[in-house]
Formats: structure tokens, C-alpha cells, sequence
């Protein structure tokens, strides 16, 4: 197998683990609004999910992607600092933003990703002194 076929593979595998990563974060985030009184917990942990998704995606040139879910992420984040429960108009427009990085997300193919096309050969050889 050649390294394009590598890399390409490994972006078919991002792709394919999305959906699940996607769900995962979305159905905690629906039990963190549900339990408001673990809201900051349940939060967390989607952060952490949606982190993953933020950098693994920027890092594999899936760029609409990544910034999708740092948008959420980041919202996310600054909907934990604050000192009171998120009132309905946050939570829609958490719901927004979760919403955009499953649209995203589930229209992503490797094919979108700026390595895709990338010539791992040819790469190589810039590289030899």
C-alpha cells in the first residue's frame, strides 16, 4: 500500500467515525439540558468529544469541519464559565451551532480534505538533501 493510499485510508476512517462521534456528543449534550443539575459536568464531556473532532479534523485538512466544531466547542466553553444556568436563547443557539457541525459533518467525505490529493512521493522528495 502506497502512502497516498495510507493517508487516504486514514482520512476514510475520520470520515467513518464521524457520525458516531457526532451522535455521542449531540445525545450528551441533550441529557446535559435535560439535567440541569449535571449541566456542567455532562458538558465536559462533550467538550472533550467535540475537541477531538475540532483538532483531528483541522489536523486531517478538513477544514469546514474543524471549524464547525471549535465554533460549538467554543460557545460550549463560554456557556460553562458563566455563573448562571444557560437561559433558553443560549441553549437554542447551542442547539445552532450543534446542529451546523452534524450538517457538516455528515456531508464530509475524504475527499474534501486539502490532503487528499497530496503526493506523498513527491513530498518525500522535496525533503532529501
Amino acid at each position: 500500500m502506497s502512502g497516498n493510499d495510507q493517508l487516504r485510508a486514514i482520512l476514510a476512517r475520520h470520515c467513518a467515525s464521524l457520525p458516531d462521534e457526532v451522535e455521542t456528543a449531540a445525545a450528551t449534550f441533550a441529557e446535559a439540558v435535560l439535567r440541569r443539575d449535571s449541566y456542567n459536568a455532562l458538558t465536559c464531556k462533550v467538550i472533550e468529544i467535540v475537541h477531538k473532532i475540532n483538532g483531528s479534523s483541522g489536523s486531517l485538512g478538513f477544514g469546514p469541519l474543524s471549524t464547525a466544531a471549535r465554533d460549538f466547542e467554543d460557545a460550549l466553553i463560554e456557556s460553562r464559565a458563566a455563573e448562571t444556568e444557560p437561559d433558553e436563547k443560549q441553549i437554542r443557539s447551542l442547539y445552532g451551532l450543534l446542529e451546523e457541525m452534524k450538517v457538516v459533518a455528515g456531508r464530509t467525505v475524504p475527499e474534501d480534505s486539502t490532503l487528499y490529493q497530496l503526493d506523498i512521493a513527491q513530498l518525500k522528495g522535496t525533503h532529501q538533501t
